[in-house]
């Protein structure tokens, strides 16, 4: 399990979600998740095949959190150049 999907069930089992927590996209939930969730009852997708072309896949070694559609919650991803290729 990554950081950010272990931070999200954390948050699912412990935190009340009927509570405004304004802040991190990182602790964000998705908004089908209300109240304390049991552990055994996070919905999970273990090892998920992400699509990146039409003949191209790569499956990731994880587990992550399902969406209210069965999809894995993703980190979003920004992406800086680096300081030192800048140039």
């Amino acid at each position: 399990m990554t950081t950010d999907t272990a931070v999200r069930v954390t948050r699912m089992v412990i935190l009340d979600q009927s509570q405004s927590y304004a802040g991190s996209e990182l602790l964000s939930l998705d908004h089908t998740y209300t109240g304390i969730v049991p552990l055994h009852e996070v919905p999970y997708v273990d090892f998920p095949e992400l699509k990146l072309a039409e003949h191209e896949t790569t499956e990731m070694p994880f587990r992550y959190v399902k969406d209210s559609s069965g999809q894995p919650i993703m980190p979003k991803v920004r992406l800086q150049p680096r300081e030192d290729m800048a140039h």
